[in-house]
């Protein structure tokens, strides 16, 4: 483990901490492992406020707090642990819920983990999930579909692109072809972009596929795409600046010299 996560645990050693969160500092065996005013201090908000605790992020309704939480994920697992307070000196509930996968959504964990909530609390059956993923995955399947369309048309038409700009100047032809390169670009910062957004994480390839494999495949395609069409165009400039000037027939032809009288 280190400072910020990483923590390595299971399912019931999450159940024995929250144990000890519910139980005023004292484990299921009635040993004692914190005080009861540290442990207050542990869920409660600092000077500045708000809802976030020392390591705990707290839900509301009004003055009363109704969820005390916090989970984690990692691109090949995740967890989430959560106290549900009790009312009118009642015991409360905890859950721990861990997992051996944590997509990029995080759609399918947290529609298990509010499904064990709404039955802890006597909401009965829950309701049928929304299939996030599956949505997602299918907007991706689309975008790839489209990239591989509109790059295969570019491609195609990479000839009379280059015709119609031939003879612009070479500073203005490189900025026109500049924003092919963003695509390969954005491909090549992926897990770094992925990292960022996941917190300034340390993220490879390897687990960006495990993450979204559907996100890695559009971004690599898309990718390929654009530096074809680019390579394409590129190909073709040359082709048409090397051949010579076609006459401009705009210009009315030169006037015949008369013969001398």
């Amino acid at each position: 483990m280190n400072g910020s996560g990483g923590v390595v645990s299971t399912a019931e050693d999450l159940a024995r901490w929250l144990i000890v969160h519910s139980n005023g500092g004292a484990a299921a065996d009635g040993t004692r492992l914190v005080s009861e005013s540290a442990l207050d201090t542990l869920h409660t908000p600092g000077p500045a406020g708000g809802d976030y605790a020392m390591g705990w992020d707290l839900d509301r309704s009004g003055d009363r707090v109704t969820r005390i939480h916090h989970g984690g994920a990692l691109f090949t697992a995740s967890a989430e642990q959560i106290l549900l307070p009790g009312e009118g000196g009642e015991p409360g509930y905890g859950i721990a819920v861990a997992f051996n996968s944590a997509g990029a959504l995080g759609a399918e964990q947290m529609t298990i983990i509010e499904g064990l909530v709404e039955i802890v609390e006597g909401g009965g059956q829950p309701a049928a999930p929304v299939r996030v993923t599956a949505i997602s995955d299918a907007a991706m399947a689309v975008l790839i579909a489209a990239a591989l369309v509109v790059g295969a048309l570019r491609v195609r038409r990479a000839g009379a692109w280059a015709r119609r700009r031939a003879r612009r100047s070479a500073p203005l032809l490189v900025l026109t072809l500049a924003p092919r390169l963003v695509p390969v670009a954005l491909c090549l910062l992926l897990p770094a972009i992925a990292g960022l957004v996941m917190g300034a994480r340390d993220v490879t390839w390897e687990a960006a596929w495990y993450g979204w494999p559907a996100l890695v495949v559009w971004a690599v395609v898309a990718a390929a795409a654009s530096a074809a069409v680019l390579a394409a165009r590129v190909l073709h400039l040359v082709r048409e600046r090397r051949s010579p000037a076609p006459p401009d027939a705009t210009r009315p032809p030169a006037p015949r010299p008369t013969p001398a009288t």
